[in-house]
């Protein structure tokens, strides 16, 4: 019987797979359901939410909402 690599759980190449798979779904939470949506750009969920008057390096929650505005489009106009 002839050792196929994909199929067997403990390959190298499906351990990668299944690690590569697990930090998307870190670094995407949820994105399943977002995509299912239609939601593949940018949510709400996406933008942080802090004082931009308590550190000036840090982008505002305004500059964000401008930018998420300018990139909007509306579903009906696709």
């Amino acid at each position: 019987m002839a050792y196929i690599a994909h199929l067997d759980p403990n390959s190298y190449e499906n351990i990668a797979a299944e690690a590569a798979a697990e930090a998307f779904e870190i670094d995407f939470p949820e994105w399943w359901d977002r995509e299912a949506y239609g939601d593949t750009i940018l949510g709400e969920g996406d933008f942080p939410v802090y004082d931009a008057t308590a550190d000036m390096a840090r982008v505002s929650n305004e500059d964000w909402e401008a930018m998420a505005e300018a990139m909007w489009t509306d579903p009906a106009e696709r």
